[in-house]
């Protein structure tokens, strides 16, 4: 790992505790997980400051060539394995959802240089460092809709994007929005629903991604996965500042 994100995210965490950043994350968290500000998890701003800090810094200051030299593994080598023994890409078309999890522009930067050669991606977001990365991969950029390539579309489902559609549903014991997604097209255009999330941080050497597939007609129940995932892994999450978007819409 390089020396200086390493040294930015440990500064960052140190710091944690005394900014009015992380006075409205903490109130976040105890909105979303139902508790007094009291009760959040002592050392939760801290992970939370390494994981946002560290990644998010690498991201926005390094180009994609460098990123993979900030895990501690062979994180390409990784993510590889991981496709193949999923089957990642068997269908056609695959609808991935992601969120904002800290880091996931280097495991897509794994997707991208590991995906079998036929394999075309598009992003749909509005985020910075990932059109960096599909720059970075030009060959890899979706042509034509019916090219011979398989499609990988990515959606970040907790960014809002301009007019995109919305539907109402449960994080926890509360109302959530995300972002809706018409099942017909799905199903006219042969998509799968794939999920994917981190089960641990990016820092650990055993970390690793979970994944399941979905058919067009349970997207939403997809989607609601994907963002119930964050009661199990807080500290991953990269936009704990930001939790207005998946309330209010």
């Amino acid at each position: 790992m390089m020396f200086l994100p390493r040294l930015y995210a440990r500064l960052c965490a140190r710091q944690a505790g005394r900014t009015l950043l992380a006075g409205r994350i903490t109130q976040n968290y105890s909105q979303f997980m139902r508790c007094p500000e009291a009760d959040v998890p002592a050392d939760f701003l801290r992970q939370t400051a390494r994981e946002m800090s560290g990644f998010n810094f690498v991201e926005q200051i390094f180009p994609p060539a460098l990123w993979r030299r900030n895990v501690r593994f062979d994180l390409h080598a990784r993510v590889a394995d991981f496709t193949r023994e999923q089957d990642f890409y068997a269908r056609p078309r695959t609808l991935l959802l992601g969120m904002r999890w800290a880091g996931f522009g280097l495991i897509a930067d794994a997707l991208l240089a590991t995906a079998p050669e036929d394999v075309r991606f598009q992003f749909v977001t509005r985020h910075p460092a990932l059109h960096k990365l599909m720059a970075a991969h030009e060959g890899r950029r979706a042509g034509a809709f019916f090219a011979p390539h398989r499609l990988v579309t990515v959606l970040l489902m907790d960014e809002r994007l301009p007019d995109a559609p919305l539907f109402m549903t449960q994080a926890g014991d509360q109302k959530a929005w995300l972002t809706d997604v018409s099942t017909r097209f799905l199903t006219r255009y042969g998509y799968a629903v794939r999920t994917l999330v981190p089960t641990c941080s990016l820092h650990a050497a055993e970390f690793g991604l979970a994944s399941q597939t979905y058919a067009p007609a349970d997207y939403r129940q997809a989607a609601t996965a994907t963002l119930n995932a964050l009661r199990n892994t807080p500290t991953l999450w990269s936009a704990w500042d930001d939790l207005s978007v998946i309330y209010h819409g």
